[in-house]
C-alpha cells in the first residue's frame, strides 16, 4: 500500500509507531504489516491511496466506509460484532484484523456468520458500491 495525503492529515500506527502525515508527505507499507489509520483532526482528510494487488480491496471500502456513513457503527466510529464477522470473512484476502490471531478470529467469526446473516448482515451491499 502507499498513501499519499493531498489535503489535511492522516494519523498511521505501524509496527508500534504512530506517525502523524501532512499534506504532501507519503508512506509506504509493505504486504502484511499490520497497520490501521485515522483522521484524528476536524479537517477533512483527502488521501490518494494505492493497493497492489488490489483484488477486492476497493469493495471492501466501499462498504465499510457505506457503514460508517449510514452511521451504522457505534459512538466510536466501530461497526457491530456481527458486521465485523461477516466483512472479515468476506475480505479476508484483503482484510484482516491485527488482533487476535487470524487463526482465532476465523473460528470466532465464522461461529457469528450465521447469526448475522439472520440478524440481517450481509459482508457486502449493493448500495454502497459502484
Amino acid at each position: 500500500e502507499y498513501f499519499r495525503i493531498l489535503e489535511g492529515e492522516l494519523t498511521v500506527r505501524i509496527n508500534g509507531e504512530v506517525i502523524n502525515l501532512q499534506a504532501g508527505e507519503g508512506l509506504h507499507i509493505p504486504a502484511k504489516t499490520a497497520h490501521s489509520m485515522w483522521n484524528h483532526s476536524q479537517q477533512k482528510t483527502v488521501v490518494h491511496w494505492k493497493v497492489w494487488p488490489a483484488l477486492n480491496t476497493e469493495y471492501f471500502l466501499e462498504n465499510a466506509v457505506g457503514v460508517a456513513e449510514d452511521r451504522r457503527t457505534s459512538s466510536s466510529g466501530m461497526p457491530s460484532l456481527f458486521q465485523v464477522a461477516i466483512m472479515v470473512n468476506k475480505y479476508h484476502s484483503v482484510f484482516r484484523l491485527a488482533k487476535p490471531s487470524y487463526a482465532l478470529q476465523k473460528l470466532f467469526f465464522w461461529a457469528l456468520i450465521p447469526f448475522s446473516y439472520i440478524m440481517g448482515y450481509r459482508g457486502s451491499y449493493k448500495k454502497y458500491m459502484n
